[in-house]
């Protein structure tokens, strides 16, 4: 007797995955292996390597997990066909730092002045960014670019403003950053910086004020970013000077 048979032979397997996803430690994380050829099901073996927080899911070639630590990390994933052929490849997980602020200080401005743009930057986390005042408020007549973390307008009214800048990468780990930002009026505008009993006129009431700041610098115990008349970082003669020539001025509000 004579039977025709067909017999199927498939390509061997192949792992068809070029490279894996990138994210920041602290982030959901989720990337899937891919395979041709072979006979299903298969099943995928990472022995060692994978970032620390990252687990493997053997039967579907998943990675999930929350990395913990920043790094590249490169390892040698395997997977096995059913009929026991088997296809190795290294592959390698970046794991990015998370976002981080690094703009330490904002230089005072005066008020009205324009045309000078400020721009916040950043390291670690993986772009694109989202930048958001998520607590206080910018000088009045600022505003924050959500994308780029620039900060461009007039400023318009002078004030000492607080604020919390939060940058999220796109994985979603954020982080905060709080700045304080002098807008000092102009001149003699800027010499009036009280306000109970001193409105609008330059008078003992700020020479008061000055001199509690005086030969006080950015940052130390004391220091008064109104009474920096000068906007050169430390209070002193100058800025008495200052003071001095505007004395008895009343300011327009």
């Amino acid at each position: 007797d004579t039977v025709i048979l067909t017999m199927i032979v498939n390509a061997e397997p192949a792992i068809t995955t070029t490279s894996l996803s990138d994210t920041t430690a602290g982030a959901n994380y989720i990337d899937t292996l891919q395979v041709s050829g072979g006979t299903a099901p298969y099943s995928w073996e990472i022995l060692s390597g994978l970032p620390p927080g990252l687990s493997l899911i053997t039967d579907t070639g998943e990675i999930i997990g929350i990395p913990n630590a920043a790094g590249n990390w490169q390892f040698t994933v395997t997977v096995r066909d059913i009929n026991g052929a088997s296809i190795s490849k290294n592959m390698q997980i970046l794991v990015n730092p998370a976002p981080d602020i690094n703009t330490s200080s904002i230089s005072n401005i005066y008020q009205g002045t324009s045309g000078t743009d400020f721009i916040f930057t950043a390291t670690g986390g993986v772009a694109p960014y989202t930048w958001d005042v998520v607590s206080g408020n910018l000088p009045a007549g600022l505003v924050l670019d959500g994308q780029t973390g620039t900060v461009s307008g007039t400023p318009v009214k002078p004030g000492i403003y607080t604020f919390t800048l939060q940058i999220t990468d796109a994985t979603g780990v954020s982080s905060s950053v709080t700045y304080t930002w002098a807008i000092l009026a102009n001149p003699p505008g800027n010499v009036d910086f009280t306000t109970i009993g001193s409105e609008n006129r330059v008078d003992g009431y700020d020479l008061i004020a000055l001199s509690m700041a005086l030969e006080t610098t950015n940052g130390s115990p004391g220091w008064n970013p109104l009474a920096d008349l000068n906007s050169d970082g430390i209070i002193n003669g100058a800025d008495i000077s200052i003071l001095q020539t505007n004395f008895g001025k009343f300011v327009t509000p």
